[in-house]
């Protein structure tokens, strides 16, 4: 598993995703008790790792379906994190800033799946 993990720390996108999943972890766990859970915390939390495990895929795969299956999970991710910031589990400025991570990690992906085909 370190393997695994160790040939994917080198991609950009990889590197980002990481941080971004990171901190959602912390960000989501200031949600309200049962948001935190069950609810739109847990969806985000998971959300975030299918992106890191989707880019993963991605760099084994060198597949075009599977950068489509992440550009996805990436519009799911903004998704809720919007409806957190909609809801007040995430300030405006928060979700500015988590928001343009998203954007940049679908971009990175856009790029990606151009070299893919």
């Amino acid at each position: 598993m370190i393997y695994v993990v160790r040939r994917h720390e080198n991609l950009k996108i990889w590197q980002k995703s990481y941080d971004l999943t990171k901190d959602l972890m912390e960000t989501t766990m200031r949600f309200p008790r049962p948001q935190q859970t069950n609810g739109l915390g847990s969806e985000i939390r998971r959300t975030a790792l299918d992106v890191l495990e989707t880019v993963m895929l991605a760099n084994d795969t060198k597949r075009v379906a599977v950068h489509k299956d992440l550009d996805q999970t990436i519009d799911r991710l903004q998704v809720l994190v919007r409806m957190s910031r909609d809801l007040g589990y995430v300030s405006t400025g928060q979700y500015g800033l988590i928001s343009e991570r998203i954007v940049e990690i679908g971009r990175m992906n856009g790029g990606w799946m151009k070299k893919a085909r």
